[in-house]
Order: C-alpha cells, then structure tokens, then sequence
C-alpha cells in the first residue's frame, strides 16, 4: 500500500528533475556560453606555418605542363619529398594527366614493351 505513493512520486521527480535538466542543456547553458565568448573577444588567428616545397614548387612549375619522363620525374620527386604541401594536389593532378599521356601515347617510350597478342595468350603470360 504505501509503495504506491512512493512509486508514483519517484516517477514526477524524476520526469520535473528531468525537464529541469534538458531545459538547463538546451536553452540555459548556450546562452551561459553565448555571454562567455562575447566577454573573451575575438579569438587569435593563428599565423600560418610557411610551406618549405614553396620555393620547389616554383622551381618544377614550367614542367606541370609538359608530357615527358622528366617532368613525370621531376613531379614525383617533388611529391615524394614534399607530400604535406598546399601545392600538392596541382602537383599530383599535372602527375596524373602526364601519367596517362605517356601511358596512352603510341609513341615509344623508355619503360614501354611492345607485345603483340598471339592466338592461346594468357594475361598471366603478357604481364610476366
């Protein structure tokens, strides 16, 4: 008989304790911390780290244009020592189109083999 009550008044507690809190997490405590950065300002804007590849970024720049073995050299050499760059992502677009140039082209190239498909070849055997 008298766990009824007990009972029932742990549930409104719990649920006016509850709302409590939520209205304290969601409207009280946004504003609490709205009033906390208008009294610190402004934050600091922190100064940029200088990029170390800039000055070899300039130095391979003519080459992003060209399609030949040196400036594929050249562009990896810059990605491999550089990686972290702002500059990478040209760099490794102008990689790409060189890449697929010189893959495409049906003109000889240092690290291409001709091979002409005979009748009864495997892919195993073509690429070893």
């Amino acid at each position: 008989m008298i766990w009824k009550p007990i009972v029932i008044l742990a549930i409104v507690a719990a649920i006016i304790f509850g709302g409590g809190y939520f209205a304290y997490e969601m409207y009280f405590k946004p504003r609490k911390l709205d009033r906390q950065e208008k009294e610190a300002g402004p934050a600091a804007i922190p100064t940029p780290t200088p990029d170390p590849g800039l000055a070899a970024f300039e130095a391979i720049k003519p080459v992003l244009d060209q399609d030949t073995p040196e400036a594929r050299e050249a562009m990896a050499g810059f990605l491999k020592q550089f990686p972290a760059s702002p500059a990478a992502p040209d760099v490794r677009n102008a990689l790409g189109r060189v890449n697929t140039t010189l893959s495409l082209s049906p003109v000889p190239g240092p690290d291409k083999v001709s091979y002409s498909v005979e009748k009864g070849d495997a892919l195993m055997k073509i690429a070893s």
